[in-house]
């Protein structure tokens, strides 16, 4: 699925969801994300655009995707935020 997106002069990237909660980041798992995004979006997941809420939920649908959820990092500086994001995912 992943080479679908890099094609061929992207990156695939593997993420390491069980230690993001050390690192002050969290999971949110394809389930919630199809709680969330309804309609114009539930919660976190609220947007002005219907339509882009709609396209958001079938990419969750299609690909299986889950997100890293940084808003607690939200006052982090840029250079922790890199390193976070660094331990996190590993570039095939």
């Amino acid at each position: 699925m992943a080479s679908h997106f890099a094609a061929s002069e992207g990156s695939i990237y593997i993420a390491y969801p069980k230690q993001w909660p050390t690192l002050g980041v969290a999971h949110r798992p394809r389930k919630e994300l199809l709680q969330l995004l309804r309609g114009h979006g539930k919660g976190d997941a609220a947007w002005p655009s219907a339509y882009e809420v709609m396209r958001a939920r079938q990419y969750v649908e299609e690909w299986q995707e889950h997100l890293a959820d940084f808003t607690a990092a939200a006052d982090a500086t840029a250079q922790s935020l890199r390193e976070r994001v660094d331990r996190i995912f590993r570039s095939t």
